[in-house]
């Protein structure tokens, strides 16, 4: 992708606002306070409430959030974390801060990893965004890339379920998880200089994290600054690392293993970024740009399964063992305008754009993987209502795309890159609409059509594959990926809605799926990609109760997929045996397990979900306090229509448990109880997880000061009972399990 390309992008995005008319009407001495109030503004507010008492926090605080994130159906597809809850949940990795959400569940590969599961679908199924634009890492091509997302630095991350995700893309089937932040400033802040700080310290890994933001503003004109710094050492955990049993079962091997008992050599990491963003703000609406930079290191279990060492490659020497190390790089850069009611029936108008570089480098000293990934994305959203009953968003999204997984050499033979230098390029269009038929009732409906292009730069893949000279010939695939849904709900009293959603949706294969050919060291595995793919298609039926009151909140739902070629990577050793990295051949058994990988191949077939989600909550309110009592469960299954295929692997299992909390005044606290059934169909030639269960603890107190600030003080205890957990959803998970207890503690200060 040429940088030239991304400065006309730039500037087309600045000519399409200015050439709409957005006048900076406001000057600084029309604002009070400096605050500029702009039109429609309630669409993404938050009001705080207190009463007159004095510092000592003993008030009560009353925090609603309100969320606009979509027309269909917003009310039952989309949740939200944020304030208290968002910082009670944050975690080292997004996939662990939403792993209590209904349906979310943590695809963990070591503790520096991981990645959101939603109703048993993730990698490319799920999209993950900063503030609407995509985070394009590398993290949708493989379960050990971390996901390029900051929870310390996010104000809220919204999770969009079923036929919410039409917005922003044809291949989350799964759902679209979005993180907002204040990179880009919408509004002028009331105060010249604000500002949020935030440390906290947790005791296992021994994790030191922190950040800092500042948010400035003068007349038309505000700017935001931001940093993090995170680092940690090994995880600790009741017994041993490796299930042995398991491991000798899935590899079969009975090489040597070289086990460590109460901590996952390998695992410390570090990560660190930094943001500054500027907007201009004006009655009519406003316009900005961000830049972001994120480093972030870790290392990969394990440390040494095969008692093999290689000294000086990861941080503390050679008693790191094997020592996979993990290096990422990204740098992006982002411009956004809005502007309101420019003509009538039109509510908004708003441009995105923004353009990501990306690299990281996975592997150890004797061997290692360059990813790289250059995307420039553009939306336009269109947003109307043309009567009071009817409202709805237009858009379209553009992306372009250049991706490449390069593979070093063997003892002096190139490898065949595991993904070839490639440009994927897609163009979509969507339309998502509300209409009001009645007071009872609601039809949302949308749809999507989309192109994409996928063609490696050369014509001719050369290298060698198996100790074998190999010319692979590429070719341009074109695919059309068309998705509708629509939605009805009816509410038959106050409070209490029902509502039935059906969704037929489309996802084409990503490049990994297609070309992937070659050892990927940090997985573990050798991938083969199937140029035949065909548009997966999934159909989707979902039920769903919501009932909300004083004293009781419910919310349930049953779903049901239908998944023709569903794509996958099925496990081929039975077939092919394992990939022996020295040597750069086929074995039919691991001698040893260091650079010996079992191989895995890309394939579609079809398959069907069935799954529910449900929580019942209740809050009375006493003088003495607000007490809660939650009883939740979820469960996914996932199946071939091919029976002889087995199960899909790595699902989760079915959870429930209860949670009993109580807040008063500036206090509040809950203890959480999960239990996790046995995973008992894991997929063919994978292995059984089995049960456990788990405590956690969180309490914290929320200090208010009558002159503005506020200092949020938390502790959470995880994992209490200290219990074994495999995870069912890793490809690690007998290798490295959940961590042990921990003990975090920290605060978040505002000023």
């Amino acid at each position: 992708m040429k940088i030239p390309t991304v400065i006309n992008w730039i500037a087309l995005t600045l000519s399409i606002l200015t050439a709409s008319g957005m006048l900076w009407a406001s000057e600084a001495g029309d604002s009070e306070n400096g605050e500029i109030v702009l039109e429609s503004a309630e669409r993404d507010s938050m009001e705080t409430t207190e009463s007159a008492e004095p510092e000592t926090g003993e008030f009560d605080v009353e925090l609603e959030k309100m969320v606009i994130e979509g027309i269909a159906p917003t009310a039952y597809s989309t949740s939200e974390l944020s304030d208290i809850d968002l910082r009670l949940k944050s975690a080292s990795t997004l996939g662990k801060t939403l792993e209590r959400e209904l349906g979310v569940y943590n695809a963990s590969f070591g503790p520096g990893v991981g990645q959101p599961i939603i109703r048993g679908m993730g990698g490319p199924r799920v999209r993950v965004m900063h503030d609407g634009i995509g985070s394009h890492d590398a993290s949708a091509m493989s379960q050990d890339h971390a996901v390029a997302a900051e929870s310390l630095l996010a104000d809220s991350i919204t999770i969009h379920r079923g036929p919410a995700t039409l917005r922003y893309g044809s291949g989350a089937i799964g759902g679209v998880v979005d993180v907002k932040h204040k990179r880009i400033p919408d509004s002028v802040p009331l105060k010249p200089i604000e500002g949020t700080a935030e440390y906290r310290y947790d005791h296992n890994p021994k994790e030191n994290a922190g950040m800092v933001g500042i948010d400035a503003g003068k007349g038309n004109v505000a700017v935001h600054l931001d940093y993090f710094q995170r680092g940690n050492e090994n995880t600790r955990i009741p017994g041993f690392a490796l299930d042995e049993a398991a491991l000798r079962k899935q590899l079969k091997t009975d090489a040597p293993l070289n086990n460590s008992k109460g901590e996952i050599k390998n695992t410390d990491g570090e990560s660190r970024g930094s943001s500054a963003g500027i907007s201009l703000i004006g009655d009519l609406g406003y316009i900005g740009t961000s830049y972001n930079h994120t480093y972030k290191a870790y290392g990969l279990p394990p440390g040494d399964p095969g008692g093999h060492s290689h000294v000086g490659v990861a941080p503390g020497g050679s008693d790191q063992g094997e020592a996979v190390r993990f290096a990422m790089e990204q740098r992006r850069y982002d411009v956004e305008a809005m502007l309101f009611n420019p003509i009538p029936y039109i509510e908004s108008v708003s441009v995105k754009t923004g353009f990501v570089d990306y690299e990281h480098e996975e592997g150890e000293s004797e061997f290692s993987v360059l990813f790289t990934n250059e995307v420039l994305e553009t939306r336009f959203e269109l947003e109307h209502r043309l009567i009071d009953q009817w409202s709805g968003f237009l858009g379209l999204q553009w992306q372009e795309r250049e991706f490449l997984a390069k593979s070093p050499k063997i003892e002096g033979e190139k490898l065949i890159d595991l993904v070839p230098q490639s440009q994927i390029d897609s163009l979509g269009l969507f339309f998502t609409e509300k209409l009001d038929l009645f007071d009872e009732l609601t039809l949302e409906f949308g749809g999507r059509y989309e192109r994409q292009v996928t063609e490696p730069n050369a014509k001719l893949l050369k290298g060698t594959v198996f100790g074998q000279a190999l010319e692979v010939p590429t070719r341009k695939l074109t695919h059309k990926p068309s998705s509708l849904a629509a939605s009805i709900t009816y509410r038959p009293f106050e409070g209490g809605s029902i509502y039935l959603a059906w969704q037929n949706s489309e996802r084409a294969p990503d490049i990994h799926e297609l070309y992937s050919l070659g050892p990927h060291p940090a997985n573990r595995t050798f991938d083969i990609g199937t140029l035949d793919l065909s548009v997966e298609r999934a159909s989707n039926r979902e039920l769903g109760i919501r009932y909300d009151d004083a004293l009781i909140s419910l919310q349930g739902n049953v779903y049901q997929k239908d998944v023709k070629d569903f794509i996958y990577q099925e496990n081929l050793t039975s077939e092919f045996g394992f990939f022996e990295l020295e040597g750069n051949r086929l074995v039919a058994a691991c001698v040893k397990l260091e650079g010996c990988f079992p191989v895995f191949g890309f394939r579609g077939d079809d398959a069907e979900f069935y799954g529910y989600e449900v929580e019942i909550k209740i809050h009375p309110s006493f003088d003495w306090g607000m007490p809660h009592l939650t009883l939740f469960s979820d469960y996914v299954r996932g199946r071939f229509k091919d029976r002889t295929l087995g199960d899909v692997p790595r699902l989760p299992p079915q959870r429930y448990g209860f949670e009993v909390g109580l807040q008063k005044n500036a206090w509040q606290g809950a203890l959480r109880f999960t239990q996790a059934l046995a995973q008992d169909r894991p997929g063919i030639d994978e292995t059984e997880t089995p049960s456990y269960h788990r405590f956690d603890l969180d309490v914290s107190y929320d200090w208010h000061a009558e002159s503005g600030q506020r200092v949020l003080l938390f502790g959470k205890a995880s994992n209490l009972s200290d219990s074994p957990i495999r995870n069912s959803t890793s490809f690690l998970r007998n290798i490295a399990p959940e961590p042990g207890m921990s003990l975090e503690i920290g605060f978040r200060a505002y000023f």
